[in-house]
């Protein structure tokens, strides 16, 4: 099912629209129509069979829409090739705050370019099954980023290299870090070691990770 021009010209020039979600489509061309629309907020993408072309649809629409909010991107991104061009952007949007990515290809490309984003607020990682080199990109993220606020990894954390890797860029955070770090330690039920190597240096900062461990099982 390919999006026809017609409804596209009808997102483009809406007033009102404040959410769109395309569930199963064929992205091959016309979604940088919506750049210009003044009044979106969310996209929302499932199961879409994303190419290179749909890629640059969307890269156009993160550079280009100033109204745009949050972005969902479930089960679309299935190529490095396609993750590269989104990934420059979300480089250079500026106005998203929040970020949701779930069961894609290539996270480690996508997280990177947000080191330096200005706009983003909450990002949220799904069954991503991050490997080492992609926890050295959310870390680097962790560490660089300065308007991040709320971090969510839901199935994304499988190993204890992992884990530690990421817990190294929670604890560059301060108290944002450590409450992070609070909710992997009592939600997380796989760990069974944690080491924290010159990274408390604060009693605020050890009163938050102190009750994750009070509550970790």
């Amino acid at each position: 099912f390919i999006i026809r021009k017609e409804l596209l010209e009808g997102i483009q020039q809406s007033k009102s629209l404040k959410t769109l979600s395309l569930d199963n489509f064929q992205l091959l061309w016309g979604l940088e129509m919506i750049s210009t629309n003044s009044s979106l907020t969310s996209l929302d993408l499932h199961n879409l069979e994303m190419d290179k072309e749909g890629a640059m649809a969307l890269k156009q629409v993160l550079i280009e829409n100033k109204t745009l909010r949050e972005i969902k991107l479930f089960e679309c991104i299935k190529s490095m090739e396609v993750a590269e061009v989104v990934a420059e952007g979300l480089q250079y949007n500026t106005g998203v705050t929040k970020l949701v990515l779930c069961d894609i290809e290539g996270v480690g490309t996508l997280v990177q370019r947000l080191r330096n984003n200005i706009t983003l607020t909450s990002l949220e990682l799904y069954s991503l099954e991050m490997e080492k080199e992609e926890a050295m990109s959310l870390k680097q993220v962790l560490i660089d980023n300065t308007t991040l606020r709320e971090i969510e990894l839901f199935e994304c954390i499988q190993s204890m290299e992992v884990a530690e890797v990421v817990a190294e860029g929670y604890l560059e955070m301060d108290k944002e870090g450590a409450m992070a770090l609070k909710q992997v330690l009592i939600e997380n039920t796989t760990l069974r070691e944690i080491k924290l190597n010159e990274c408390i240096k604060s009693m605020e900062v050890a009163e938050v990770v102190a009750e994750g461990l009070q509550h970790n099982t």
